[in-house]
């Protein structure tokens, strides 16, 4: 597989997960506010709105970007040590510590995943006001979530160690800044 593909590929994916996140914040913003209008209009709030927003949402709004946020190379950085180092020196330091960043994000892909496992497992659900809310499936949110994370920092890892000469890759795929020429790897 070309590397241009699993650009494509990861792309799409994270594409997809920004989506579905961006969704879940016009769903939580919804039933928030018909949550708080029946409370103060109506005395009769939503059943499970809280556990909603706490279950699904949030976790959605918090997890569902961050593989695009390593597409993207958005996250926070201090320049304090790296700023003055030589572009190939800093290409280089940037792929080590994307894979560093792979290898401990897999680590938790892989421990969120067996929650999620043995949430399903057990049918996990919570009781709000007389109303069953099953919260195993929000579960998978992290681990899905995490796994692509990983997959991107470390096909980022690779593009940066195996083309450390090439400026970092531009939004909506690797190969951007150079035209589409990398080879097939």
């Amino acid at each position: 597989m070309d590397v241009n593909r699993i650009s494509r590929i990861l792309d799409l994916l994270s594409r997809l997960l920004m989506v579905v996140g961006g969704v879940m914040i016009v769903l939580m913003a919804g039933h928030v506010v018909a949550d708080v209008g029946r409370r103060y209009l109506m005395n009769a709030p939503l059943k499970g709105a809280i556990e909603m927003v706490s279950y699904y949402y949030m976790v959605a709004v918090v997890f569902l970007p961050l593989s695009t946020v390593e597409r993207l190379n958005a996250h926070f950085v201090s320049g304090l040590f790296t700023d003055h180092l030589p572009p190939l020196t800093l290409r280089r330091l940037e792929g080590v510590t994307s894979l560093l960043m792979a290898l401990v994000v897999a680590l938790l892909a892989w421990c969120s995943t067996e929650g999620a496992l043995h949430a399903m497992a057990n049918s996990e659900r919570v009781l709000a006001a007389d109303l069953i809310i099953y919260t195993w499936p929000g579960r998978w949110l992290v681990p899905v979530s995490l796994w692509l994370m990983a997959a991107q920092a470390l096909f980022n890892a690779f593009l940066r160690l195996r083309y450390p000469s090439d400026p970092v890759p531009a939004p909506g795929g690797a190969i951007a800044s150079r035209g589409g020429d990398i080879p097939d790897v």
